[in-house]
């Protein structure tokens, strides 16, 4: 029973990050290249300010 558990997370883990790709490749190509500069920039100092605060 644990063995198939385990199993059953790796494969929505896989399907996850699937499908997080497919968005972010979607999202890519119908979104203006600045948009998706300012939004690049934006997630890098949120994660700036998370480590500096952590």
């Amino acid at each position: 029973m644990r063995r198939r558990r385990n199993r059953e997370k790796r494969i929505t883990k896989i399907l996850g990050v699937a499908l997080g790709l497919s968005g972010v490749i979607l999202i890519i190509h119908t979104v203006p290249l600045y948009v998706w500069y300012a939004a690049l920039g934006a997630s890098v100092l949120l994660l700036i300010i998370l480590l500096y605060i952590s």
